[in-house]
C-alpha cells in the first residue's frame, strides 16, 4: 500500500510544480521593482495588486495541495479496505479508483498490487486443493474398509486400494471383474442391494425424513459380487450438492464378510436345529407323568431354553444389517422388485409404520411369496398393509383374492434360496433372523392373506427428538468432475481432455488378418479425465489356435509355448469388450488392430462399436505428414521412455500410445481440435493415410 501512496504523492507534486514556479517568478519581479526604488508610475500602482494576487494564488495552491492529499488518503483507505476484503479465490473491484489525471499513477500501481494478489491467491488455492487431495488420497488408501463413490446412475467416481483388494482385483478375479473409474458399479457388484439402498435414501430425502432420522442419509447394506464369490457388508450414504439440496451421488463403505456370513449362517441353522430338538424333548417330558419336583424342573428348563433363545439370536442377528425402515418405503421397494417379470401390482393401504428389520431381505421374502401366490392362484393384484400390534410388534400383511396357502406348501416355498448374491439364504433363514414366522389365513370367502410379524422400530416412537441435519460448514470432500460428465448422446461434444478412453494394442502372428493371422496378446489401459491409469490395465495372452512364425516372435518375443495354455479369442475378447465398456478406443494405426477385432465379432458375439481414435492420424493432423509418425518416432519426439522389456509388447505399446495421445492434446487444441467430434473429423481429413491403412 505504501507503494501506491508514494505514487500518488509523486503525481500530485509533479502537477503542482508549474503554478508554484510561476508564482515565485512574479514575486521576484515585484520584489526587484520595489527594491530599485520606483515610487510612482505603473509599478507603484500595480504593486499592491500583484502582492494581493500572489497571496491569493499561494493560498489557492496550498488549499489545492491539502485537498489532493486528503483525496490520496481517502483513496488509500478505500484500497486498503478493498484489499482486506478480497476473497481468497478472486479480486474484488475497488470503487472510486477510476479517476484519470493525477490518479493515473496510483491506479496503475493498485492494479499491479491487485494482480499480484490474484496470482498469489490462485496459487495458494491450488496448493491447498492439492494438499487436501493428497491428504484425502492418503486417508482413503490406508482405510481398512473399502470405499466406492458413485453417481446416481451407479458410475464409479472413486475407489480406494482396499476396495480393489476386497473385490478381488489382482487376485484370482480377472480385471474385467474389478472396478474402474467411470465404469458401472454393476460390472462388479450385483445391482439388487445397491438399487434397494439408493431407493430408500432417495425416498427418505424426498420426504425430508433424513433431517431427524437417526441414520441421516445413510443405510446399512449387504450384497455380493456378480460372480457370487464375495459377500460385502457396509453402509451407503447419499451425497448432496454444494447447496445441500439435491442428491448427486453416493458413498459406499464396506468389508468382506463372505467367510463370517457363511459361518453365521451355519451357526444359525445349527442353533435352530438344536433348539427344535430340545423343545421336542421338553414337550415329551411334559407329556409324561410328573411329580411336583419334576414339573418344577421341566418349567425351569423351558425358561432357560427361552432365555438361551433370546441371547443367541441377539448374538447371531448382529451379522445382518438391521435398521429402521418406513413401511411405505419397504412396500415401494417390493413393488419395484419385479424379480420374476410378472408385472405384479401392489396397492399400499393403511398408515405407515416404522419397522426394525433387514429391509432388503424382507423385500426379497415378500417378493418371493407374492410370486409364488401369483402362480398358485393365477392372480397379479395384491394389497400390502402394515399395522401396529401389541408388545412392540407390527403386522405386515400381503392380501390377495384366493385361498389360504397350505402349511406344507408354504414351508416348501420358505426353503427356496432367495438371492444368489447372498449364497443359500432361504426364507426360513430370514424368518429365524427376525425371530418371527409367516402364516396364511382366510379373511373372508374371497380374500386371504399372508401375515408376517416384525418388531417395530421403538426408537422412532419413544425418543427425544433431535436434528441430524448436516452442519452448515461442511468439510471439503473431493472435486468430482465426473459428476458433470456428458451423457453418451453428447459424446461427440466431449472435450478430449475429459474423454474416458481405453488405449490398446495387439500383438499378432503376422500382419495380414484377412489371410488368417490371429491375435496372440491384448494390452490396454484406461484414460480418465486426462490421466493414464496404469493401475487399471488389461493384459492377456490369447491362444491363436495356430503356430507363431519365428519372424513374428523376433519382434514381440512371444512364442507358441507362451500362449499354449492361454484362453482363446472366444473367451478373451468378451472380457476385453466388458473392460472397454462405453469408452472410446484409441490405438496407433488403429485400422490394423480394429480389423483383427472386427473379424472375430460374429464368432465371439460382441461388437466393438465404440468411437475409435487413431494417434497416427491425429499426429499427422497436429504435426504434419512429413513428420515421423511411427510410435517409436513420436515417443522419441515427446520424450516417452519405456523399459526395453516393455517395448513391442501389447501393454507397453498401449501405454506409449496413451502418453502420445495426452501429449498431442495441447497441440491439437491450438489447431481447433478440442472435442471427440473435432478429432474424428480431423482424422477423416487424413484421407491419404486412411487409404494406406485399407490394405489391412
Amino acid at each position: 500500500m505504501s507503494r501506491a501512496k508514494g505514487a500518488a504523492a509523486a503525481s500530485v507534486s509533479r502537477s503542482l510544480w508549474p503554478p508554484i514556479g510561476l508564482a515565485f517568478l512574479v514575486f521576484a519581479l515585484v520584489a526587484i521593482s520595489l527594491f530599485m526604488g520606483e515610487t510612482g508610475g505603473l509599478a507603484a500602482t500595480l504593486s499592491p495588486l500583484v502582492v494581493l494576487g500572489l497571496a491569493a494564488l499561494l493560498g489557492t495552491l496550498l488549499l489545492t495541495r491539502s485537498r489532493l492529499a486528503r483525496q490520496v488518503d481517502e483513496a488509500s483507505s478505500r484500497v486498503t479496505s478493498a484489499l482486506a476484503a478480497v476473497p481468497e479465490d478472486g479480486v474484488a473491484p475497488v470503487a472510486g479508483l477510476t479517476e484519470p489525471g493525477v490518479f493515473a499513477g496510483v491506479i496503475r500501481e493498485i492494479s499491479t498490487l491487485l494482480a499480484d494478489h490474484a496470482e498469489v491467491s490462485s496459487g495458494d488455492r491450488s496448493a491447498r486443493e492439492t494438499a487436501v487431495r493428497t491428504r484425502l488420497e492418503t486417508v482413503l488408501r490406508d482405510l481398512h474398509d473399502g470405499v466406492l463413490i458413485c453417481t446416481l446412475d451407479h458410475q464409479l467416481l472413486m475407489y480406494n486400494r482396499r476396495a480393489l483388494e476386497l473385490l478381488g482385483r489382482g487376485g484370482e478375479a480377472t480385471l474385467a471383474e474389478g472396478v474402474g473409474l467411470d465404469r458401472s458399479l454393476f460390472e462388479t457388484l450385483s445391482p439388487r442391494t445397491f438399487r434397494h439402498a439408493l431407493g430408500r435414501l432417495m425416498a427418505r430425502h424426498a420426504r425430508g425424513r433424513h433431517v431427524d432420522h437417526a441414520d441421516g442419509l445413510s443405510v446399512p447394506l449387504m450384497g455380493g459380487t456378480v460372480n457370487g464369490r464375495i459377500i460385502i457388508r457396509g453402509r451407503m450414504s447419499l451425497m448432496l450438492d454444494d447447496a445441500g439440496d439435491e442428491p448427486i451421488g453416493y458413498v459406499v463403505t464396506f468389508d468382506d464378510v463372505t467367510n463370517s456370513l457363511s459361518q453365521a449362517l451355519w451357526r444359525e441353522r445349527a442353533f435352530f436345529d438344536l433348539q427344535g430338538d430340545l423343545k421336542a424333548r421338553l414337550k415329551g417330558l411334559k407329556e409324561q407323568p410328573q411329580t411336583e419336583t419334576l414339573a418344577d424342573e421341566v418349567s425351569a428348563l423351558a425358561q432357560e431354553i427361552d432365555r438361551l433363545d433370546a441371547l443367541l439370536l441377539d448374538v447371531l442377528g448382529s451379522a445382518w444389517p438391521m435398521s429402521a425402515v418406513f413401511s411405505s418405503t419397504l412396500f415401494s421397494c417390493v413393488a419395484d422388485r419385479n424379480s420374476e417379470d410378472r408385472a405384479l401390482t401392489f396397492d399400499v393401504e393403511g398408515d405407515p409404520v416404522w419397522l426394525h428389520c433387514d429391509s432388503a431381505a424382507i423385500t426379497d421374502l415378500i417378493d418371493r411369496l407374492a410370486n409364488r401366490v401369483a402362480v398358485q392362484e393365477g392372480i397379479y393384484y395384491f394389497r400390502l398393509i402394515a399395522t401396529l400390534a401389541q408388545d412392540g410388534e407390527a403386522y405386515v400383511e400381503l392380501m390377495y383374492e384366493g385361498q389360504p396357502i397350505a402349511d406344507p406348501m408354504l414351508a416348501e416355498w420358505l426353503e427356496e434360496p432367495l438371492d444368489a448374491d447372498l449364497g443359500a439364504v432361504t426364507g426360513t433363514d430370514v424368518l429365524h433372523r427376525h425371530r418371527t414366522a409367516v402364516g396364511s389365513s382366510a379373511i373372508n370367502e374371497r380374500i386371504s392373506r399372508l401375515r408376517l410379524t416384525l418388531r417395530v422400530a421403538a426408537e422412532r416412537y419413544d425418543r427425544t427428538e433431535r436434528s441430524f441435519a448436516p452442519a452448515e460448514a461442511r468439510a471439503e470432500f473431493y472435486d468430482f468432475d465426473l459428476l458433470h460428465r456428458p451423457h453418451a448422446s453428447e459424446l461427440d461434444a466431449t472435450p478430449l481432455s475429459a474423454l474416458t478412453c481405453v488405449v490398446f494394442d495387439t500383438e499378432t502372428t503376422g500382419l495380414e488378418p484377412s489371410k488368417g493371422d490371429e491375435i496372440i496378446s491384448i494390452g490396454a489401459a484406461r484414460i480418465v479425465n486426462g490421466r493414464l491409469l496404469r493401475g487399471e490395465i488389461f493384459n492377456e495372452f490369447v491362444n491363436p489356435g495356430r503356430s507363431i512364425p519365428a519372424a513374428s516372435t523376433k519382434i514381440h518375443g512371444i512364442t507358441s509355448a507362451m500362449v499354449a495354455d492361454a484362453p482363446s479369442a472366444l473367451e478373451t475378447l468378451p472380457r476385453f469388450h466388458r473392460y472397454v465398456g462405453p469408452a472410446a478406443l484409441i490405438a496407433h494405426n488403429a485400422a490394423f488392430d480394429m480389423k483383427f477385432l472386427a473379424l472375430k465379432e460374429s464368432a465371439v458375439g460382441v461388437r466393438f462399436s465404440q468411437p475409435v481414435l487413431d494417434t497416427l492420424l491425429l499426429a499427422a493432423h497436429a504435426l504434419g505428414r512429413d513428420e515421423t509418425l511411427s510410435l517409436d518416432g513420436l515417443s522419441e519426439r515427446f520424450g516417452i521412455t519405456l523399459p526395453p522389456e516393455d517395448r513391442h509388447t501389447a501393454l507397453g505399446d498401449a501405454l506409449a500410445t496413451g502418453e502420445v495421445f495426452l501429449r498431442l492434446l495441447p497441440i491439437l487444441e491450438t489447431k481447433g481440435v478440442r472435442t471427440l467430434g473435432d478429432a474424428l473429423a480431423a482424422s477423416d481429413r487424413q484421407v491419404g493415410l486412411r487409404r494406406m491403412q485399407e490394405q489391412f
